[in-house]
């Protein structure tokens, strides 16, 4: 079983169905170390790290990470839904918050 970090979910008070994670606190970032196995309340996240600098469209601007649930349905869509994740865990993988892309795009 995969193992990982849990991170604290960071969002305003704005509440949507539309977002996977809109009731949870917390989410299981799988990375080496990792201690604590995904959970019902912990589900797991994968961090996609990009390049965008390489595209010429954003020039100051060389890596972006965001975070995305693992287990997609077929069909589901994910952008950025207001929320970002974080863990002052050694392990977590940036310095700073990461954009949560949990906002279901195919139900709007």
């Amino acid at each position: 079983m995969k193992k990982g970090i849990t991170a604290h979910i960071y969002r305003d008070t704005y509440n949507c169905v539309l977002n996977k994670f809109n009731d949870l606190k917390t989410v299981t970032v799988i990375c080496d170390g990792g201690v604590f196995e995904p959970r019902e309340d912990a589900p797991e996240v994968t961090i996609i790290k990009r390049d965008l600098s390489s595209s010429g469209k954003y020039p100051n601007v060389s890596l972006y990470l965001h975070a995305e649930p693992t287990n997609i349905l077929p069909g589901e869509h994910f952008a950025f839904g207001g929320s970002f994740i974080y863990s002052s865990d050694a392990r977590f993988p940036s310095k700073y918050p990461i954009p949560l892309h949990d906002r279901r795009m195919n139900l709007e």
